[in-house]
Parts: C-alpha cells; sequence; structure tokens
C-alpha cells in the first residue's frame, strides 16, 4: 500500500527510534549518525535479538540488557564505542575497518575456512558433482542388450 495510515507510519518510526543517536535531528548529521545506528545493528546481530514489547519501541533497559550480555571483551569495545553518546568520540568508519574483531582472522576461524575449502566435495550439494567429476564421461552407464538388434547406450557425456 502506498496509503498508508499516518498512525501506522508513526508506529513503524518509533519501533526503530533505538537506531537514531541521541543527537539526531539537534545538529548537522553527519557519519556519527550512521556509525550509531550501525553499531545498534551489530548490536542486535551478537545478541540474535533486542526484545521489545511489540509495536512499541525498544526499552533503554532492554538495551542496556543486551549490551550487558555481549560476552567477547573485543566486540563489546567494538560495539560499545560505536553506541558513545557523544558523537565526536565515536570511531570512524575507517577506523572501524581496521578494529582487530573486523580485521583479525583468528587462527580457529582461518583453520575452519581450510578444512571447508579442502574438503568441498562432503558437503551435500557438492557429493554428485565431484564423483561426475572422477567419472569417464565416455563410459557406458546403462545398457539394454537385445537378441537380433543393436543395443542402446546411456553414457554418462
Amino acid at each position: 500500500d502506498d496509503l498508508r495510515s499516518p498512525i501506522r507510519i508513526e508506529r513503524e518510526e518509533l519501533r526503530n527510534l533505538h537506531f537514531f543517536p541521541p543527537e539526531y535531528g539537534q545538529r548537522a548529521d553527519g557519519t556519527a549518525v550512521d556509525i550509531f545506528s550501525f553499531g545498534m545493528c551489530a548490536l542486535e546481530m551478537a545478541v540474535l535479538e533486542i526484545q521489545t514489547n511489540g509495536d512499541t519501541r525498544v526499552s533503554e533497559e532492554a538495551i542496556v540488557r543486551a549490551r550487558h550480555s555481549l560476552d567477547d571483551p573485543n566486540m563489546r569495545e567494538f560495539i560499545l564505542s560505536c553506541l558513545t553518546l557523544n558523537p565526536d568520540k565515536r570511531p570512524t568508519a575507517n577506523s572501524l575497518l581496521f578494529h582487530r574483531v573486523l580485521f583479525e582472522v583468528h587462527s580457529l576461524k582461518l583453520l575452519a575456512a581450510h578444512c571447508f575449502i579442502n574438503n568441498q566435495y562432503l558437503m551435500p550439494e557438492n557429493v554428485v558433482e565431484e564423483k561426475i567429476k572422477e567419472l569417464d564421461l565416455n563410459m557406458v552407464m546403462a545398457e539394454i542388450r537385445r537378441e537380433g538388434r543393436p543395443g542402446a547406450q546411456w553414457r554418462y557425456s
């Protein structure tokens, strides 16, 4: 519907207010506003969900609980730096790109990536493709023999 009711639009805006920093609308918007919103998205992804009361906005208490539930100290520092109330103290997008949470590839993750790449043939969606690679495409897959007539053959190709 392009003609949505103003009440419905207002409810949707209220439900998403937690993505806006405290200074939103009071001064010229800069990248600090986006960093705050990114931090809130990262917080939601890290805790999987911030509890709401249905159609109402996310309470400050729910956000505080979500912040405290972050176990990894690096992730906590990364997200909380984005959610700093003072916009001048929020990190820049460039500094976030090189933060250890995004920039470092931990050895266990690296090992898991190598195992995944080296054993892709074990993945169910790749098994048939990998087995076909091993076959001679001219090999006879099935054959029907008939007396007095030529037989029919099916090949992999």
